[in-house]
């Protein structure tokens, strides 16, 4: 099994504050919060798993709508460049704050140590 959600905080930390989970407590916006929703063993070889299906929720709360939508968009581009497939994005707004939810998937292919497209699995 593999916890890629440092990973992630890293690499989008620049675009806001990440936290790895949501609790009642965040009240400093904006704010990124990453939360696993899958991480499946796909491939195992001599009891080994070699290719792991990974799925992130990222969870994007802001003051303005055109601020969390400028988060969502360089989340996207980031995690897209590094070889996530967006798979879900939907904006809510019957909620104190903005938010823009968003599902990441990929595979990451243990062998070789690399992200590889969830399709191409």
């Amino acid at each position: 099994m593999i916890d890629i959600k440092p990973f992630i905080a890293e690499k989008i930390k620049h675009l806001a504050r990440t936290e790895l989970s949501y609790n009642e407590n965040i009240t400093a916006l904006p704010v990124i919060v990453i939360s696993e929703t899958e991480n499946t063993a796909v491939i195992l070889s001599e009891g080994t798993e070699r290719l792991t299906r990974i799925t992130l929720q990222l969870d994007i709360y802001a003051e303005e709508v055109a601020e969390t939508e400028a988060i969502a968009e360089g989340v996207s581009g980031i995690l897209t460049e590094a070889g996530f497939r967006r798979s879900f994005s939907q904006s809510v707004y019957s909620e104190e704050a903005m938010r823009k939810c968003m599902r990441f998937t990929c595979c990451i292919d243990r062998v070789h140590n690399r992200i590889v497209d969830s399709e191409e699995a």
